[in-house]
């Protein structure tokens, strides 16, 4: 009996946690899809639905964005300019958990083209890292670099 005790608590346990897991999981790649549609929309009026107040953005070209107020602006700006027709394909997501509040994805996408002034660029696949943090029971994006994959390395897009 006192065996049989200890299994159903441990099978509790184990169901809880992989549950919590799950939903865990669910709400980070919401977070994640959130921001792809904000980009492929063109749209970030609803980042502060996503993101924390101090949210941390690095470009491509290392450009360093600080709060979200300020990568909100530059994000829209982008899009209301040369990245208005600029699709993100994303080919592969993963993600980890580093703590119980703590939680990285990583997305190999594909950028499509766009404008500075009148020189085209884009068209290359690039690696997001994003990290999100639980906070009052929420999942926020807190910060994220997109990272340009040189053209001579394949990406993984399975």
């Amino acid at each position: 009996m006192k065996k049989m005790f200890t299994v159903v608590v441990a099978s509790t346990m184990v169901l809880h946690t992989l549950a919590q897991s799950t939903a865990d999981k669910n709400a980070v790649n919401a977070g994640v899809s959130a921001f792809i549609n904000g980009w492929n929309s063109h749209n970030f009026e609803d980042i502060g639905n996503y993101a924390t107040k101090g949210f941390y953005y690095i470009s491509p070209d290392a450009e360093i964005f600080e709060s979200l107020d300020t990568v909100q602006k530059k994000l829209q700006s982008m899009h209301n300019g040369g990245f208005k027709n600029t699709t993100l394909e994303e080919k592969n997501r993963e993600i980890r958990f580093l703590t119980k509040v703590v939680a990285m994805a990583t997305v190999t996408a594909h950028l499509g083209i766009y404008y500075s002034g009148k020189k085209e660029k884009g068209d290359y696949w690039q690696i997001r890292t994003m990290t999100f943090v639980k906070q009052n029971g929420k999942w926020l994006l807190a910060a994220a670099q997109a990272t340009a994959i040189p053209p001579a390395i394949k990406p993984i897009t399975n």
